[in-house]
């Protein structure tokens, strides 16, 4: 995984003739989206692709970019995440992350000690779920990604300290 950028959606599909794509996003807010001057699209290397206009449509991003006018040129697109590089990405306030920084992560809990590795990060509506390889390779287990679970993440240490409930895991 490179920590150069950030995968900030998915292309779900067209949106209509004038090639125009809907992306369901991954971002923490829809309007990040409004933010960007260019995305960058699985499978086309390093290419910058401009934005031209963007507009919300329920829980997708229409996104129109200034290299393309017709649908038959972004069909290609379909089902290809959409990334933004971290050098151009706003700076984060207090207690925020990166989900490309925390995947990997050491999962200590305050009782049972080292429990696992963050996998991956669920977006969800309510919040995030952390999915967590248990350390005896039993499996995985999902976390939510709440102050009742979470205790603090102390990236230069490589660790994301929880205080886990009887039967979460």
């Amino acid at each position: 995984m490179k920590k150069d950028r950030f995968t900030v959606g998915k292309i779900a599909n067209t949106h209509g003739l004038k090639g125009e794509l809907k992306v369901q996003y991954y971002t923490d807010n829809i309007e990040d989206f409004e933010d960007f001057d260019y995305l960058i699209i699985e499978g086309e290397g390093e290419k910058k692709f401009s934005i031209d206009s963007i507009r919300t449509v329920k829980n997708t991003v229409l996104v129109q970019f200034e290299e393309f006018s017709d649908i038959n040129q972004v069909e290609r697109f379909k089902n290809k995440e959409v990334y933004y590089l971290r050098e151009d990405y706003d700076a984060l306030e207090e207690g925020q992350y990166f989900i490309v920084d925390l995947i990997g992560l050491d999962v200590v809990d305050h009782i049972n000690g080292k429990v696992g590795i963050l996998k991956e990060v669920l977006k969800n509506t309510a919040q995030d779920i952390y999915v967590i390889e248990k350390s005896d390779g039993s499996g995985v287990f999902y976390m939510p990604a709440v102050e009742a679970f979470l205790d603090r993440i102390d990236i230069q240490e490589g660790k994301i300290y929880v205080k886990l409930i009887e039967g979460l895991m």
